[in-house]
């Protein structure tokens, strides 16, 4: 029995592993791309091959049956703050592989770079869901059934950051709840809690363990509640494995 609970114990481990290495993946082939284009003998192409395009962001053309079902996330707006999102392909040899949003208003503006996500199913394409008075915020997945949250802040000098394995946001009160590293998943239950309209991040655990392989964990449901934010989970007893209970953790912000 205990070699049998021992095996199970293992491959949900490496089922964790192997997600992470999954995300991290994603993740690497997203900035690469971006941050790594072209070498000195690509530059000499182009140069010499006016048909690789001009380098600048364009509109996507639609019309281009490589760009199938891409408008199913991909649509350009102006939000109720009268921010502009546009997404855009860079006219050269990469129109095909990566994507980018431009946010701007006024003066400000910022763009991102989706690395290779042109190249993915489409829902790894960022879509936007809303706005508060700091950010604009856009989902996608990152993983198999892995939730991710893109926000782009509003500030003079725009940032943007993605959150991975969220199990919960909120809008309006500019909070995500994210599952922490995988490493430790079957001895501490661990998450983060972020709220970007106030610069505040706190990490907790749950005393009990969670079996779960899937990205949501054990989680049944996130209430925010503005200063504190309550995580409602089903976890197996620490001290008996054989028995589920319930826990609540109460994660309180500062004011």
């Amino acid at each position: 029995m205990f070699a049998f609970r021992y095996n199970i114990l293992s491959l949900m481990l490496k089922s964790f592993q192997l997600r992470k290495y999954i995300i991290l993946l994603f993740y690497y082939l997203v900035i690469l791309s971006c941050t790594n284009r072209e070498t000195p003998v690509e530059k000499s192409v182009k140069q010499n091959h006016p048909g690789n395009g001009t380098g600048k962001l364009i509109p996507i053309n639609f019309y281009d049956r490589k760009y199938e079902d891409v408008d199913f996330n991909a649509h350009d707006i102006i939000t109720a703050d009268g921010w502009k999102i546009e997404y855009l392909v860079k006219d050269d040899t990469t129109r095909y592989d990566d994507i980018y949003i431009k946010w701007s208003k006024g003066r400000t503006e910022g763009v991102y770079c989706g690395g290779k996500m042109l190249e993915f199913r489409r829902h790894f394409i960022p879509r936007f869901k809303g706005e508060n008075k700091t950010h604009l915020f856009f989902t996608h997945a990152c993983a198999t059934s892995c939730t991710a949250l893109l926000t782009l802040s509003k500030s003079d000098k725009p940032v943007e950051r993605t959150f991975v394995k969220v199990t919960g946001f909120d809008i309006n009160l500019g909070q995500v709840l994210q599952i922490g590293d995988y490493d430790n998943m079957l001895e501490r239950f661990n998450f983060a809690l972020i709220d970007l309209s106030r610069g505040i991040e706190k990490g907790f655990y749950f005393k009990n363990k969670c079996f779960s392989t899937d990205d949501t964990g054990c989680i049944d449901s996130v209430q925010f509640n503005g200063n504190s934010v309550e995580v409602f989970a089903t976890l197996t007893d620490r001290k008996d494995e054989q028995r589920s209970v319930q826990e609540v953790y109460t994660v309180k912000l500062e004011k």
